[in-house]
């Protein structure tokens, strides 16, 4: 009788790509047609309540989320025994877009201009399905009057808004061919459409002026972020040499 493999073994370790405070990410194969993917695999015995409600939230916004320029899920396991939880997402050859700014540094170059623009467009296009759950009209297509306002996911209480609240550099994966895949959803917030977060999350240097004075997160402090970003790809270095101070 044959024995069904468990889920991780399907799957062959190529490489170690990254690490965290609660887990390892790995490069892995599919053994049954080679296919390549990048697999999260978190301890979670020693997470905090709040911890694990982001790793929940992270796992329903993945699975919500389908479109090209965001990363994309394809399923988690559950190891009980051990406590751990592997997640199976798209793998992104390209590495992410702070070893792009690193990388340039070193090499005392600056970004080509038609680069910054496909990061922009594609960094835009995806953050647009978060916020709105559609993709962004066609230049020229209100030619004829405005255009209509996306209708957005649909949750039980109306329109559902995800805001990503941490986007920088190291969260902009590229692919093999520098296709932008925005990833790296454990700080994000699902709401409805007339809500706001008040968490305090982010990066210091993307948080924009009313993060920063403890205000709550709205869909511009995601567009806030992204200004920040295209301004470090194209100077090499942060808007701000110094992290904001909070009081």
């Amino acid at each position: 009788m044959a024995i069904a493999l468990a889920e991780a073994d399907k799957y062959e370790i190529l490489d170690k790509i990254g690490c965290g405070s609660f887990g390892i990410i790995r490069k892995v194969k599919r053994k049954s047609d080679g296919f390549i993917l990048c697999r999260k695999e978190i301890n979670y015995i020693k997470m905090s309540q709040k911890e694990r409600e982001q790793l929940t939230a992270e796992f329903n916004i993945l699975s919500s989320l389908r479109h090209p320029n965001i990363v994309a899920y394809y399923h988690r396991e559950h190891l009980k025994a051990s406590q751990d939880l592997y997640l199976y997402m798209e793998y992104c050859g390209g590495g992410d877009l702070g070893m792009v700014i690193k990388n340039l540094k070193k090499a005392n170059k600056y970004a080509e201009e038609e680069f910054v623009w496909r990061i922009l467009s594609q960094l835009i296009t995806a953050l647009f399905r978060c916020h709105y759950g559609s993709d962004p009209a066609e230049v020229g297509s209100n030619i004829l009057g405005p255009a209509p306002k996306p209708s957005g996911l649909k949750g039980k209480q109306g329109q559902v808004t995800i805001l990503h609240r941490d986007l920088k550099p190291e969260n902009i994966f590229l692919g093999s061919d520098n296709t932008v895949k925005l990833g790296d959803f454990g700080l994000s917030k699902q709401m409805q459409s007339h809500d706001f977060a008040s968490t305090y999350v982010g990066t210091p240097f993307y948080m924009s002026p009313e993060i920063c004075a403890a205000e709550k997160y709205t869909l511009r402090s995601d567009i806030w972020a992204v200004g920040c970003i295209m301004y470090e790809l194209c100077q090499k270095s942060p808007l701000s040499t110094l992290a904001p101070t909070f009081n």
